[in-house]
């Protein structure tokens, strides 16, 4: 059964300890697959990419002189 990972800089990538939890059908509680069990890391990694991509995006004209980039 597939486990998902988190979506971080444009990939799929697994829990940085490699963990993971059930995801279950809310109808019949059958397994519908695994989510990646994301640690502070996980966050870190995230929020620092999400920060990159939105300081080259198009809002970096508008933003850069209110202290975001």
């Amino acid at each position: 059964m597939k486990t998902y990972g988190h979506f971080i800089h444009g990939k799929e990538t697994p829990a940085s300890t490699g963990e993971s939890f059930p995801s279950y059908a809310p109808m019949t509680s059958d397994i519908l697959g695994y989510a990646a069990k994301g640690t502070e890391a996980d966050v870190e990694a995230a929020v620092t990419s999400a920060r990159k991509g939105f300081c080259i995006g198009h809002h970096f004209r508008q933003q850069s002189g209110r202290g975001f980039c």
